[in-house]
């Protein structure tokens, strides 16, 4: 049976200290795109990204925004160079949030300089224009946010991501109301590395400033792409890539679970290559399919064992040929 491979690329809330330590030394590839990646950044920010992710320095201001922004990006981007190298290569791409933008990179849409500088400057506006937020994964039925007056009456829906998990954005003073509902309902949660709230209105104030920094950079896409691009914020828009389309893709409301399966063929065997830093897709894809022809495959995570990952990734490949 054919095959077909599906790249999915997470955004904010997957990062965690030390991401992808393990693959920098043992994958040469690996290595040496993030310290490429890194040594632009100091040039245009004036500090090391590398420094922050894996050094002492991390402890206290790895967590910013601009920071993880930027760490998220490189870890994506270096990950998807060493399955180049390897000879892998999607037939299609799914980009979640700001992962968005490391697929467009990756499939030539826009130049790896442009998108690293528009990533930081993504970041730079959120956090000067918006106000700090939280965002919560809950492991419930979305229906429980619309038949709960504390959760919609205090926070949006951001996200569906499988049965009964999906994700919500909300001011931090409303994080008492719905903290105690939940645990009073013992409905389990899991708090976001995230500062705001993306996917929701809380960011709205950085949407003007965000499209006059477009405007003044003049920032052009090829039409030209390598593979076929799916977009989770925008499901059935991803042809328009207008001024707007790269603060859509951190504004809009998700739908993961109808992305990833417009990229699926049922007549071949699917495999969904997760190269975000916690594997989170990969999660995500084992609870919205249960077929035999649908593999999702993990490589980076909080726990390591990058290269093991790898290597169960080359045989189910080999096997496929």
């Amino acid at each position: 049976m054919k095959r077909n491979i599906v790249f999915m690329y997470s955004g904010q809330g997957s990062q965690y200290k030390n991401m992808g330590l393990d693959l920098y030394y043992s994958e040469p590839i690996f290595q040496y795109w993030m310290n490429q990646l890194d040594q632009y950044f100091i040039k245009f920010i004036g500090s090391s990204v590398f420094d922050l992710l894996y050094g002492d320095k991390g402890k206290k201001e790895s967590n910013t925004l601009t920071h993880t922004h930027l760490a998220i990006f490189m870890v994506e981007y270096a990950v998807t160079q060493v399955l180049f190298k390897h000879g892998i290569y999607p037939d299609s791409i799914v980009g979640v949030s700001l992962g968005e933008l490391t697929a467009s990179a990756v499939n030539n849409r826009i130049s790896l300089l442009e998108c690293m500088e528009m990533i930081y400057e993504q970041a730079h506006i959120i956090t000067k224009s918006c106000s700090k937020a939280r965002m919560l994964s809950i492991l419930a039925d979305s229906q429980l946010y619309h038949c709960s007056k504390e959760l919609y009456l205090n926070s949006e829906i951001v996200s569906n991501n499988f049965k009964d998990n999906f994700t919500i954005a909300f001011p931090e003073e409303k994080e008492k109301v719905i903290y105690n509902f939940l645990k009073m309902n013992q409905i389990t949660y899991v708090p976001l590395a995230v500062e705001y709230g993306f996917h929701s209105s809380l960011i709205d104030d950085g949407r003007e400033p965000y499209q006059k920094y477009l405007a003044k950079r003049n920032i052009t896409w090829n039409e030209k792409i390598r593979y076929k691009q799916y977009s989770s914020a925008l499901v059935d828009q991803l042809d328009d890539f207008s001024m707007d389309y790269f603060w859509k893709v951190v504004r809009m409301p998700i739908d993961f679970q109808n992305t990833v399966k417009k990229a699926i063929d049922r007549n071949y065997i699917n495999i969904l290559v997760d190269l975000g830093p916690s594997g989170t897709l990969a999660t995500s894809c084992k609870y919205i399919f249960n077929e035999e022809n649908i593999l999702p495959y993990t490589i980076l995570s909080p726990y390591g064992g990058a290269m093991k990952h790898l290597d169960l990734l080359y045989k189910e490949l080999d096997m496929q040929k």
